[in-house]
């Protein structure tokens, strides 16, 4: 668990391991299965594995955990989690989220997983409710702060979503996650100069050395100039890893290259990758919203009648 909470891409293999240790030893325990399940799911959200190689194994490992244990909470909100994310049913993600925590009130990552789905369809005063359920349960769970902060994003409270970063950081400054969100949020809310500093610390993590490359080309080019350059450090990751191509959508969308973008953002459909759900409320799609083939993107997710944030006005 500590390994899978900490969501890099190395951590989660780990946790994968040790998951798959402890079904070996004990083959008929149905935690063990939908832990598997969970950290599928994770990989796959995280953009650290394909969709269509994550879901199926997600789909096969939280069906054994409920053969075993038909009651188990965290497995339904894993088929929840599969719903949403792999076949956008949304109706039925819905469904199945509300089964998990019926079944498991008291877990705290079905509240988190049902928060992130309600932030994505524009829900957030419910988003909100469910990922403060979720921190009561497990106040110390610092990808559960992150959650919290990521609603916050979403609905455009910048200022929360930064306090709540800081929050996490305070807990767990070792915790790489929470400051690419931090400077997603510090460069929404016009924050440069801190944006700045929290991709240096995040991308210095995953690539030593690179963080003062992103100090000196804030310094000569600005925030764009720095997302351009981890637009060509992630094209160059991807040659040795998988990287979703959400993810490079979304950078090309916030830095308003909008057919850069679309390429990106297409092929991320194509390919369902997961964090392609947050489309439609992400800050960094800003810049498109009224681009038509953005606009036809979300009607193809029916996702069209989402109310972003930043739509409001």
């Amino acid at each position: 668990r500590y390994h899978w909470n900490r969501r890099t891409s190395p951590d989660l293999r780990r946790a994968l391991e040790l998951f798959q240790q402890a079904v070996d030893i004990q083959p008929d325990w149905a935690l063990g299965y939908s832990a598997l399940a969970e950290t599928h799911a994770v990989m796959a959200g995280w953009g650290t594995l394909p969709a269509d190689e994550a879901y199926p194994r997600v789909r096969e490992f939280a069906g054994r955990a409920l053969e075993l244990d038909p009651n188990l909470g965290s497995a339904w909100a894993c088929l929840a989690g599969t719903a949403e994310s792999w076949d956008w049913n949304w109706d039925k993600a819905e469904e199945n989220f509300r089964k998990a925590i019926e079944l498991e009130p008291n877990n705290a990552t079905s509240h988190q997983w049902y928060a992130n789905f309600l932030s994505v369809h524009g829900r957030f005063d419910e988003a909100t409710e469910q990922i403060d359920l979720a921190q009561k349960l497990d106040p110390l769970a610092t990808i559960i702060g992150l959650t919290k902060a990521e609603v916050y994003y979403f609905s455009g409270e910048l200022d929360r979503a930064i306090v709540e970063c800081d929050r996490v950081i305070e807990m767990d400054p070792t915790f790489p996650g929470v400051y690419l969100l931090l400077g997603d949020a510090s460069r929404s809310a016009g924050r440069n100069d801190q944006a700045a500093e929290a991709y240096a610390h995040y991308y210095g993590t995953v690539s030593p050395g690179a963080d003062e490359g992103i100090r000196r080309t804030f310094a000569s080019g600005g925030i764009d100039a720095v997302i351009r350059v981890v637009i060509e450090g992630t094209r160059q990751a991807g040659q040795f890893q998988y990287i979703s191509p959400a993810i490079m959508g979304f950078h090309f969308a916030s830095i308003g290259e909008a057919d850069s973008a679309m390429v990106w953002l297409d092929k991320a459909y194509n390919e369902r990758a997961t964090p392609l759900v947050s489309a439609a409320v992400s800050p960094h799609c800003e810049p498109i919203r009224d681009d038509p083939r953005f606009i036809d993107l979300l009607k193809r997710m029916k996702l069209e009648n989402v109310m972003p944030s930043y739509t409001r006005n």
